[in-house]
């Protein structure tokens, strides 16, 4: 037991040392300001079109991820957090905190074609290519997972999950 303990120190210390020396590189290349009110929480990059999303308090801002000059905003998205895309379907999906929603917009024209109805507060969202669903994680304190059908913008479910349950263990069935 005295052996498993101290490997398992010794692992977790070459760990933190490994990843505090690899991102020692890190430097701020640019800074773009965006005016407007509200908080911030995730942003991410377009796929192939040379933006960048910042999800912020009511409506996401898109920037040009150069020249950091806005090309639009995404309105009505009140409590966004994470943003997704589907490059196949030219499709976005941001997840709406207080709207208990998830907004789906173009991505050429980035005009809002739905909201689809999740359950509360949806916060992380991912696509999942394989099966071709957005997936949804809430941001109370029981995890659930909300799934959609992107074809349809048919909201499955809600899959609730035990605090202690590992993510590799998480089994979703039955989902068409």
């Amino acid at each position: 037991m005295k052996k498993i303990i101290f490997l398992s120190t010794i692992f977790f210390t070459a760990s933190l040392f490994t990843s505090l020396w690899a991102q020692k590189d890190f430097q701020i290349l640019k800074t773009f300001h965006i005016q407007s009110g509200g908080g911030w929480d995730y942003i991410a990059v377009g796929p192939g079109n040379n933006r960048l999303y910042v999800s912020h308090g009511t409506q996401v801002n898109i920037l040009d991820k150069t020249t950091g000059d806005s090309i639009g905003v995404i309105e009505n998205t009140t409590g966004v957090h994470g943003i997704t895309f589907d490059k196949s379907q030219n499709k976005g999906f941001t997840s709406n905190g207080r709207l208990n929603n998830v907004t789906v917009f173009d991505l050429t024209t980035n005009t809002v074609i739905t909201q689809i109805p999740t359950g509360a507060n949806p916060d992380a969202i991912m696509y999942e290519p394989y099966t071709k669903k957005i997936i949804t994680c809430n941001a109370l304190f029981v995890l659930a997972v909300a799934l959609f059908n992107i074809f349809l913008q048919f909201f499955h479910g809600t899959v609730q999950v035990d605090q202690n349950v590992r993510l590799h263990d998480l089994r979703v069935n039955n989902v068409k």
